[in-house]
């Protein structure tokens, strides 16, 4: 059984995650729309979340932290103080630079109706995470399906209606910050507990899922064991494999010109689709 503790850090790292990318799909919009500020700001941002994560785990991609039974690497008070120092100076320069970007009529007027998929479409099509969300699909698994952290310190689900590329945009701002405020709640209050527990050996015969909310939306794992406990089959659902068909919809009728913002509003996986 994974201890509170070694589920606190993976929802640390989760959420670290999730900042580090929203914030640098948001500059790579402000990029695509010509507005280069908040692009050079956004980007220098990611990279403060980025370094978070590799003082946590060693890398600046998380690699490495988790493992079956919990995670390798543990948050000390020292940790915990600095963490928390630096999310609240991120809070105050992100909320700064976002107003920066959604306060001016040139990137507005690039986001506003641009690649538009309605509720209908994204319920059809099975739209996940933000994507979704900018539709008011209200899909969010840590909500919905919620574990670990999740059952006990609830994120609101961030949505919008005009399922353009501005209300792709929004929900990722709304996102970041209700990270942020999730990130500064539990910190503070971590559980006690081992961090890594060995398991035991794998039921024959059975099927499990697993699902989590990345930042780009539901990422699903599925096993099914031999009878022997060994994996007969394993599958992997990354959000792309939805949302792919959601930007090919959202760039009917639309310009040329248009496909590297809407691409962008996605932000998604080759290789997640062909999982």
């Amino acid at each position: 059984m994974i201890s509170a503790r070694a589920q606190a850090i993976r929802a640390v790292a989760l959420e670290l995650e999730r900042l580090a990318n929203h914030v640098g799909d948001l500059g790579a919009l402000g990029l695509d729309a010509g507005f280069l500020p908040t692009s050079a700001y956004f980007g220098r941002m990611r990279g403060d979340y980025l370094n978070l994560l590799l003082n946590l785990t060693g890398n600046r991609f998380g690699k490495g932290l988790c493992r079956p039974g919990g995670v390798l690497f543990d948050i000390d008070a020292p940790m915990v103080d600095d963490f928390c120092s630096k999310l609240k100076k991120y809070r105050k320069e992100f909320q700064d630079v976002s107003d920066l970007l959604f306060s001016r009529p040139s990137v507005l007027a690039r986001f506003e109706g641009v690649g538009v998929i309605d509720l209908k479409n994204a319920k059809d099509l099975g739209l996940v995470g933000p994507a979704g969300r900018a539709s008011q699909l209200e899909c969010d698994v840590r909500t919905n399906y919620s574990s670990g952290m999740w059952q006990f310190h609830h994120v609101p689900i961030s949505l919008a209606a005009s399922g353009d590329v501005y209300a792709r945009a929004i929900v990722r701002r709304q996102e970041v910050l209700r990270s942020l405020e999730f990130l500064l709640r539990i910190l503070p209050s971590l559980p006690s507990g081992e961090i890594l527990v060995r398991t035991g050996p794998m039921k024959p015969d059975t099927l499990a899922v697993s699902m989590v909310e990345g930042w780009r939306g539901e990422i699903m794992h599925v096993g099914i064991s031999d009878t022997q406990g060994g994996f007969a089959r394993y599958k992997i659902k990354d959000p792309s494999f939805h949302n792919w068909f959601g930007l090919a919809l959202a760039m009917r009728g639309q310009e040329i010109s248009d496909f590297p913002l809407c691409n962008k509003s996605f932000n998604l996986s080759y290789c997640g689709h062909d999982l």
